[in-house]
């Protein structure tokens, strides 16, 4: 069985939109993406930089000097940046102010989550054991001033001497963004952060050499490398897209397959790479951080002597409409700990999903569904309102055989983060060939989306 190609794939899964102005996307990047995690310095350098290609190489190296494993693909402290930023948004947004932009939201992606927290009528400490450059037994107080849920940070000159104190420029990461705070806080930026000279800034090289350079040449691409990729999309900010791959190799002539992929851009340039062993009937599950454009996804596997080569478009998400991510189907949805990520193929926020590569589930299985819908319109309040209606429709006679629907204000998240996450059991469906069909109505916007997943129930 062949997936639809890829490009298919993200226009079923969300809405797709045109891509930011380029002078707007690097004004997202260094506001959003960077603001907790830049220093005054690299600030300055930004912003005097000429060029879109110096801006590319400049973000090129700043996550680099972050990197702790350089001599691998993989970004350890890029990828749970992001991650931080996805659980905040999630879990401290407010009616008006996106989670990122809460003090609880910059201290948790610039610190993590605390070791305890105290609560009490108004008030919140954050207690951390350690805060590298700044201290042991660390204690942030927050305090809800107006009563509206925003815990902003008490500035207590009183407080931990190395938090609170006045420090140089060049220590200060980032002023406090709570609009009832004016003071500015500033936290010293953990020692061996960026203190990593030469050795980070080396370039990983692909263990599987042959296989890049079979790439890198073009390689032969009909007929294409026996491969098959899924790809689900979900927005992590305006800049940076979390775009989460399955890849199967079902008809390998090898019991482990070893394989090397790379993203180009439209200029041919190598955005990314990855590479990895898998035993064959094995998925395996990349995720890569990407910004909204156009791409190619360039796979080789083991001696092959085709390649994969496939167009990939990374959709946007216009602040100013409602939007969707891939609807993801899965076999298995769990809550987890902010801390304390699972086995499974793909960590969204706070749930843990274990996909379903092509779809089909057994009618004794649940049918597990995820999505994301973002940018309501909202009210005085700040509140979205709308509904969101479920349908599962045989794809034989075009009937729904199963409907459902709920109030936007009951769900989990805000108006700049709706998430859906519901489980249908299959027992009653016979088997066969269906849709299920979301339709989010954002009532003050006067929009609707009705974003696919089709699915097959098997016995």
């Amino acid at each position: 069985m062949r997936l639809a190609p890829l490009v298919l794939a993200a226009l079923l899964g969300h809405a797709l939109l045109a891509q930011a102005p380029p002078a707007l996307h690097w004004k997202q990047w260094l506001g959003e993406d960077a603001r907790y995690i830049i220093t005054d310095e690299e600030r300055r350098s930004f912003k005097s930089l000429k060029t879109d290609e110096e801006r590319d190489i400049f973000v090129q190296q700043f996550w680099q000097r972050r990197d702790p494993t350089p001599d691998t693909e993989e970004n350890e402290y890029k990828e749970e940046h992001y991650r931080r930023i996805a659980y905040a948004d999630e879990q401290f947004a407010l009616p008006r102010v996106p989670g990122w932009k809460t003090d609880q939201g910059m201290l948790y992606i610039k610190y993590g989550p605390p070791d305890a927290i105290e609560a009490k009528p108004g008030t919140l400490s954050w207690h951390y054991r350690l805060i590298d450059g700044v201290g042991t037994d660390v204690v942030i107080d927050l305090e809800d001033r107006v009563k509206d849920g925003n815990y902003s940070i008490t500035v207590d000159p009183h407080g931990p001497a190395g938090l609170y104190k006045p420090l140089s420029p060049q220590s200060c990461m980032h002023e406090s963004m709570s609009a009832n705070d004016q003071k500015t806080v500033c936290m010293k930026f953990p020692a061996d952060g960026l203190a990593r000279s030469g050795a980070s800034m080396r370039t990983p090289t692909p263990k599987f050499k042959n296989l890049a350079k079979m790439v890198a040449s073009g390689g032969r691409k009909e007929p294409a490398l026996p491969v098959q990729v899924r790809v689900d999309f979900l927005r992590l900010t305006n800049d940076t897209i979390d775009v989460n791959l399955l890849l199967d190799f079902p008809t390998s002539a090898f019991a482990n397959i070893n394989f090397y992929g790379r993203l180009i851009n439209t200029n041919h340039q190598t955005v990314t790479w990855f590479e990895n062993s898998v035993s064959r009937g094995k998925w395996h599950a990349q995720q890569l951080l990407l910004p909204p454009g156009t791409y190619r996804l360039q796979i080789a596997a083991n001696n092959e002597p085709a390649i994969f080569d496939q167009e990939l478009i990374v959709p946007s998400f216009d602040e100013g409409s409602v939007s969707t991510s891939s609807i993801i189907l899965a076999d298995r949805m769990n809550h987890i700990p902010a801390d304390s990520p699972g086995p499974s193929n793909l960590q969204i926020r706070t749930t843990e999903i274990n996909r379903r590569f092509n779809n089909v589930f057994k009618q004794n299985e649940t049918l597990g569904f995820y999505a994301e819908f973002y940018n309501f319109a909202p009210d005085e309040g700040g509140r979205p309102q709308g509904r969101i209606e479920y349908e599962i429709i045989s794809d034989q006679n075009g009937e729904p055989v199963l409907t459902d629907s709920e109030d936007v204000a009951n769900l989990k998240g805000s108006r700049f983060l709706v998430v859906i996450e519901k489980k249908f059991p299959l027992s009653a469906l016979p088997p066969g060939a269906y849709t299920l069909k979301i339709t989010a109505i954002d009532t003050l916007g006067n929009q609707t989306l009705t974003p696919l997943a089709r699915f097959t129930v098997t016995l």
